[in-house]
């Protein structure tokens, strides 16, 4: 009898066990532990019985590939993925991109090693670099869980796969990229936006706030918002979106269905097809006739779209644009490449908000010093104003790393933001020789406050540091 039940058993266990995943094997000594612990249970005595397969060890983290066009091949890419030594790594990587609070990691592959980097708070630290034997292995099942070619090491590949860490879910974007070292990976991970719910939350001053909001409160003119790329400025224009009365003016955007922005309630939305050629001009007639009393258009687009807007202008309405520049004097040249009619242009701009993202200095651990007085004389600050400025710890200041920055010295960042009001002398610059420099002369004899000046405010109050502030508006 034990003959023939061996006989049955044991050709089945090994067929079984060689086609399953390791935790899913029968008869082995994890098996029988698990056995063991469950009739120990039943007494009253504790045994671990946790049956991990190796994909499950390590750090506490669930991949998910996403990058396949059905459901069968992006399981068939996990369980791939989780046969692989790199798929730890990959979890490894995970956390310790959320740990640092970081949005970006880039790895660039030599011949003997991989070197690592991660962006934070806008500015690339050095992280540890690791072999390449490791990151080999790492990189092919990011590469997998993303379905993209694990062999092709020069073609420039994009994908995405996800990832569960402390219960929260991220999307992972990976571009890979040949270069002549190598190969170049940036991984990117979304993470919760921010809720910003006004003004003080973006770290705009009292002053420019209320400014905005009049301006905001036009019935007529038009408004830009501007900031470099990447800079935030979907998230101050919401914000001054959501700040502004849309009760009482009838509010419409008009977006690309190929991009569409975040809905703010109070604002209908009017879309066109960039990919069929088209643009605003395309249906801005129609929306015309429903006579709105202000109008969202975050990139005119073409001259014909541009034209029509002024033309609303000149009818008592109200619009608001967004264009990427390097300063608020810029944004109007910017706009005006675009071939709009200057006389008109000029004619309508009221203003320019303007910001840049600066970090904050760490609350932990920043010092204080005493600035030399030929320092405070070049920023402008009258002696006696302050008594010290702040800074990050010198190296020999610091007994044991800050767990709040990590060592960083700065956490988190705010905006600077420079409000640039158009006024008879600009407009004057504007239509006769629109130049930088121009520009700039004449908002400084209107005695508008520069970025520059705004940032300044920030030193002082010990928000942020001298060197930052010289970093970001370099």
């Amino acid at each position: 009898m034990l003959v023939v039940f061996l006989a049955t058993w044991v050709p089945y266990v090994l067929v079984h066990n060689k086609n399953v995943q390791p935790h899913q094997t029968v008869l082995t000594g994890p098996w029988w532990r698990h056995a063991f612990a469950s009739v120990a249970g039943k007494l009253g005595i504790q045994v671990d019985s946790e049956r991990k397969a190796e994909y499950e060890k390590g750090a506490d983290v669930e991949l998910l590939a996403m990058g396949a066009e059905d459901a069968n091949t992006d399981n068939a890419n996990l369980l791939a993925a989780r046969n692989s030594p790199g798929y730890l790594l990959v979890k490894d990587v995970i956390v310790e991109m959320v740990n640092r609070w970081c949005e970006k990691a880039m790895f660039d592959f030599t011949q003997q090693a991989v070197n690592v980097r991660y962006e934070i708070d806008g500015v690339w630290h050095n992280g540890e670099a690791t072999e390449r034997e490791s990151g080999d292995v790492m990189l092919a099942v990011m590469k997998t869980l993303a379905n993209l070619n694990v062999k092709d090491r020069r073609n420039k590949q994009m994908g995405k796969f996800g990832a569960i860490y402390e219960e929260k879910s991220f999307l992972c974007s990976i571009t890979t990229q040949g270069v002549s070292t190598g190969e170049r990976v940036v991984l990117s991970r979304t993470v919760e936006k921010r809720s910003f719910s006004g003004y003080g939350d973006l770290g705009m001053r009292e002053g420019i706030q209320e400014q905005w909001s009049e301006l905001m409160a036009s019935d007529q003119g038009l408004v830009v918002l501007s900031t470099l790329p990447a800079g935030g400025l979907t998230t101050i224009t919401d914000v001054s979106l959501n700040e502004t009365d849309r009760l009482m003016r009838d509010f419409v955007a008009i977006e690309d269905v190929n991009h569409p922005e975040s809905e703010i309630q109070n604002i209908n939305v009017h879309t066109y097809d960039s990919s069929a050629g088209e643009s605003p001009v395309t249906i801005l007639p129609k929306v015309i006739r429903n006579y709105p009393n202000a109008y969202v258009c975050r990139d005119f687009v073409d001259v014909e779209s541009a034209k029509l807007f002024l033309n609303e202008i000149r009818d008592e309405r109200f619009v608001v644009t967004t264009i990427h520049a390097r300063e608020a004097a810029e944004a109007l040249l910017r706009i005006l490449q675009k071939k709009v009619p200057v006389k008109d242009f000029a004619a309508t701009i009221k203003a320019v908000l303007y910001q840049r993202m600066v970090r904050l200095l760490c609350s932990d651990c920043k010092q204080a010093y005493t600035p030399p007085a030929e320092v405070l004389r070049k920023l402008g600050i009258p002696p006696g104003k302050i008594d010290q400025l702040f800074r990050p710890p010198k190296p020999e200041e610091i007994e044991k790393p800050c767990k709040n920055c990590l060592g960083i010295g700065y956490r988190g960042r705010t905006g600077i933001f420079e409000l640039l009001t158009i006024d008879n002398s600009l407009r004057e610059v504007l239509v006769k020789k629109p130049k930088l420099e121009l520009l700039k002369k004449a908002a400084r004899s209107s005695r508008q406050r520069s970025l520059q000046e705004e940032g300044i405010l920030l030193v002082a109050k010990g928000q942020t540091s001298l060197p930052e502030l010289i970093r970001v508006l370099k």
